[in-house]
């Protein structure tokens, strides 16, 4: 998973005349290619939480970059594959809680047994940067390239791993092309006749490119490559330079198109024996569900009901469409502040903040408080999109297109149960809250307000464990509540 790579800087998609990816290239040109592959946020941390729950990440409070850590309570992949016989390893980029082995909230504590790790990466210069290796406290100097030196951490855990004949779940989270840029003299080559800067931004993708091209040829030399699930993505949307090249409105930090659109690329050859393109929308948050029915792990019945679905019917190519509409819900890291300066401005706008809806060729976007004439509806991949102003039943426009799956003409709860949303909005005026879906709980009632009960759950220990009633993200929601009295 590279960190704010964008849709359009895998040449392979075909939007992006510059970039150099040759090994990307070729894994898409051998399995599948996703052109509607969707970040669980348009930005990071809410993303990698989702990867690994495969639930929303609103329901862990992990609502933007920076904020709550992934809650010690979550179950990750990485938990249940490590109960069920796998080698498990994370190497790179964190940034859903500390690092270090004491940290309840790093790597170690959350199912992997081996990580090479860092907390985030925008502070981080990309030469000798300081990880964490498996079983320490502190962080130690690497010396090279932080993508060289990553990519080398995890090639020797999947060597040791193939070597004791064991299975293994090896997550790789690029610090690049995050800033600040760097590009070593070699990868800025193929692009020496840009400005400098333009260099050492493509510069860090063809690096990112190379170590994916290391990382395919090893899996072929332990001969392990036929029955090895490879997928490559990005955390979220594109920024700086990739933003011109994405074909997309918008991009990182937004809930518009180049913001949650991401690349997707999947490789099994055992599985995948040609090679597919596929128009199904896809979120990372479905890799969960996927990943532990591939390798025949059940999901435990007390997480809570999962936001993902299997991509198995995907894979195996049986999918026309998405069986279920996915949900989005963004609050920038800022929105505390922004309630105080600007607060109308936050709570009205629409795509930077707020929800959306994909449902196959249809996209809904609003506001914070859903509001109707702050609403827009995309027709996915027509290039239409219609603002609504009011009450609007919304019927199709273009020839051959059938209508929506439904029908907008009767208020935000309705909507919000029809089409699913990991959050519900309604204003103090109309008698309710702004409440989440808790900790449990994803469908809404035909009417009155979902109640907040808590969950239980047993923890990797054994203990049966409450979810508490006021989850963190329940908690800043309160918060946001008392600043926003007299607008709801």
């Amino acid at each position: 998973m590279a960190d704010d790579m964008g849709w359009g800087d895998v040449a392979a998609n075909g939007s992006n005349k510059i970039v150099r990816t040759p090994n990307l290239d070729a894994m898409a040109a051998a399995g599948l290619r996703l052109t509607r592959c969707y970040a669980t946020s348009p930005q990071c941390t809410p993303t990698r939480a989702g990867f690994l729950t495969g639930r929303h990440p609103s329901r862990n409070g992990c609502y933007c970059a920076g904020g709550n850590p992934l809650s010690t309570e979550a179950t990750t992949m990485a938990e249940l594959l490590r109960d069920a016989g796998y080698a498990t390893g994370h190497f790179g980029k964190w940034h859903v809680g500390g690092v270090s082995t004491s940290d309840p909230t790093g790597p170690s504590r959350q199912g992997f047994d081996n990580q090479y790790s860092i907390i985030n990466s925008y502070m981080a210069h990309k030469m000798d940067v300081s990880f964490t290796p498996t079983g320490s406290r502190r962080s130690e100097r690497s010396s090279g390239y932080c993508e060289d030196v990553v990519m080398d951490a995890a090639l020797k855990f999947i060597r040791a791993s193939v070597e004791k004949e064991r299975p293994f779940l090896a997550v790789m989270w690029n610090l690049a092309p995050h800033s600040p840029f760097l590009a070593t003299a070699a990868d800025r080559q193929p692009y020496v006749d840009l400005p400098e800067d333009e260099q050492h931004y493509w510069g860090q993708i063809t690096n990112i490119d190379k170590n994916v091209g290391r990382l395919r040829r090893e899996l072929r030399t332990l001969d392990v490559a036929e029955n090895t699930l490879l997928v490559f993505t990005s955390d979220n949307g594109a920024v700086f330079r990739s933003r011109d090249h994405d074909p997309f409105q918008g991009g990182k930090n937004n809930l518009w198109e180049g913001g949650l659109r991401v690349p997707g690329l999947v490789e099994w050859p055992v599985r995948i024996t040609e090679p597919r393109v596929s128009n199904v929308p896809v979120n990372l948050v479905d890799l969960f569900p996927t990943v532990l029915e591939l390798a025949g792990v059940a999901v435990p019945q007390d997480i809570g009901r999962l936001d993902g679905v299997s991509l198995v019917p995907l894979l195996d190519g049986k999918w026309k469409e998405r069986p279920q509409p996915m949900g989005f819900h963004f609050l920038h890291q800022r929105w505390e502040g922004n309630l105080q300066r600007r607060r109308d401005e936050f709570l009205s706008g629409v795509g930077k903040v707020g929800f959306a809806v994909i449902d196959n060729r249809y996209k809904l976007i609003t506001n914070l408080r859903g509001e109707w004439n702050r609403m827009v509806i995309t027709l996915v991949g027509e290039h239409l999109t219609v603002v609504l102003n009011g009450e609007v039943v919304i019927e199709a426009t273009l020839p051959g297109l059938p209508p929506p799956p439904w029908r907008i003409n009767s208020g935000w709860t309705r909507a919000a149960r029809t089409l699913w949303a990991p959050c519900r909005v309604r204003t103090k005026r109309e008698g309710a809250s702004w409440h989440p879906s808790g900790a449990h709980r994803t469908e809404f009632p035909a009417s009155g307000s979902p109640p907040i009960s808590a969950g239980v759950r047993k923890s990797t220990t054994g203990r049966v464990m409450h979810w508490p009633r006021r989850s963190p993200s329940q908690q800043a929601i309160s918060r946001c509540r008392r600043m926003c009295t007299s607008t709801g």
